[in-house]
């Protein structure tokens, strides 16, 4: 009888042995689905982190690129009325091999964005104009007393930004 009950206790201890056996695998294999979980949802966090990092740098690339545009359009507006004063100027034919046109080579889209972009330009110092042709003259502003000698005349001004532009044409 001691020998079936030491196989029932070894009997019993082995089951008991693989059911433990069993729990810790069940065990295991819970914390790895926890820990599968836990990265997933550090990985979504990065991924989420990373795009509003490329939408802001996105965002900060594209005000720069609109920058950059007005800026040339702004560029691109003066060096036509600079070239169209030259053309009209008292220099006669002279400055008109130096005339440029700017629409030559580029597609209509290009040349319609450009128009309305140099429009917006156009209405925006239009304004600034505005403003200061209305603004109100400071208190301690008087006359000058200055001889006009001394003083740039208009055309003077003009024929030394010609001369300039020419130059500045030559160098190039």
């Amino acid at each position: 009888m001691q020998l079936e009950e030491q196989q029932q206790l070894v009997l019993w201890l082995e089951v008991a042995l693989e059911r433990q056996h069993l729990e810790l695998d069940r065990q295991l294999t819970l914390q790895q689905k926890k820990h599968e979980q836990n990265i997933q949802l550090l990985l979504q966090h990065i991924q989420e982190h990373v795009e509003e990092r490329q939408a802001t740098s996105r965002l900060q690339f594209q005000g720069m690129i609109q920058a950059l545009e007005k800026e040339l359009a702004h560029s691109m507006w003066v060096n036509q009325e600079l070239n169209q004063k030259l053309s009209t100027s008292h220099l006669g034919g002279q400055g008109r091999g130096m005339e440029r046109n700017v629409a030559g080579d580029r597609p209509a889209s290009l040349r319609m964005q450009e128009n309305f972009s140099t429009y917006g330009m156009l209405e925006q110092t239009v304004e600034k104009s505005r403003d200061l042709v209305h603004a109100p003259l400071p208190s301690t502003w008087r006359r000058s007393s200055q001889s006009t000698a001394n003083m740039l005349i208009p055309d003077d001004l003009h024929q030394k930004n010609v001369e300039f532009l020419l130059q500045a044409g030559q160098a190039e």
